[in-house]
């Protein structure tokens, strides 16, 4: 899949309206993630998963908003995990993080047609906070939330809270 770098917003608002080819794109999930957040990292496995298994019902994103993010990295993660169904949206700028009210990484957000945030939280409940885990997934949220945004259920709030490395935003977006 074509690797996407958007330099600001006003890109992904243009971009968010296109299509891809095979996909109903009734939905979008953003994955607020950086490569070298050792939560991120363990939760490659879950995302393949989803990768797996929503990659041609919804369209997926890894949005990566630290400057020290290149394509390089980025690609290198998402091979490694095996995400091929995502697309890799580079945030130097942090403007699409902004827009999403990410607060750390990983976190995850399912956006409907009428770009409407329906979904925002944890992936899974496997950290209770950061440095502690249990030691396996008792629910799987973002899995849940999909399913049921494709369905075009709601999805009961509040939502659980991601647990992740926390994005120290820039004082002003450029």
């Amino acid at each position: 899949m074509k690797q996407v770098y958007l330099k600001n917003y006003l890109f992904l608002l243009l971009f968010s309206f296109v299509t891809v080819v095979g996909k109903a794109a009734d939905i979008k999930v953003y994955i607020i993630i950086s490569e070298e957040c050792p939560i991120c990292q363990f939760m490659g496995p879950e995302l393949a998963s989803i990768n797996n298994y929503y990659g041609d019902k919804a369209d997926l994103y890894l949005v990566f908003p630290f400057k020290n993010s290149n394509i390089k990295k980025a690609s290198l993660f998402k091979k490694e995990f095996g995400l091929s169904a995502f697309t890799i949206l580079l945030d130097e700028d942090q403007s699409i993080a902004r827009e999403l009210d990410a607060k750390v990484t990983p976190e995850a957000i399912v956006v409907n047609s009428q770009d409407e945030v329906v979904y925002r939280g944890r992936i899974n409940d496997t950290y209770i906070s950061p440095g502690r885990r249990k030691h396996a997934a008792g629910r799987r949220d973002l899995q849940i939330a999909i399913g049921k945004a494709l369905k075009g259920k709601p999805i009961k709030s509040p939502w659980p809270v991601a647990v992740g490395c926390f994005i120290t935003y820039k004082n002003s977006v450029k």
